[in-house]
């Protein structure tokens, strides 16, 4: 993913008989940004990799990672994966339940937490992340 900026460049230009035309000018800037789920800091949320039976069931588990907020939230509904991965009905929600087995997301009705022992999402205080643990231990 990248955004356009504008910046100001200092540049000269000069005519045919070499006379300064112009010294400056507004130049438009692409930078890249990184993508949001290799900001993530992965803790032991690899391990998940070993419930996947396949390709395809990786790449929903690491399209679940990056959709996570800060706070732990995931907004995950079955209709968000069967478009996005084009799948049935059934497998969306054998994959979800099999997150749930894992112990990898909480809750229902399309709304989870993620666990918190598992990955940190980017940008997450420490302090957040102890009341997120604490709360994840005591809902066992």
């Amino acid at each position: 993913m990248s955004k356009s900026i504008t910046k100001h460049k200092l540049e000269t230009t000069y005519d045919d008989t070499g006379r300064q035309i112009h010294q400056d000018k507004w130049v438009n800037v692409n930078i890249a940004e990184s993508a949001g789920g290799w900001r993530k800091y992965y803790m032991s949320g690899l391990d998940l990799y070993d419930v996947c039976v396949s390709k395809l069931e990786n790449h929903m588990l690491r399209y679940m990672i990056e959709q996570t907020k800060k706070g732990f939230i995931l907004n995950m509904r079955n209709d968000k994966l069967i478009k996005v991965f084009n799948i049935s009905d059934r497998k969306a929600k054998t994959f979800i339940k099999k997150m749930k087995d894992a112990e990898f997301i909480r809750g229902g009705a399309g709304v989870y937490i993620t666990n918190p022992f598992m990955f940190i999402p980017y940008g997450t205080t420490d302090k957040d992340i102890a009341s997120a643990q604490e709360d994840w231990v005591n809902q066992t």
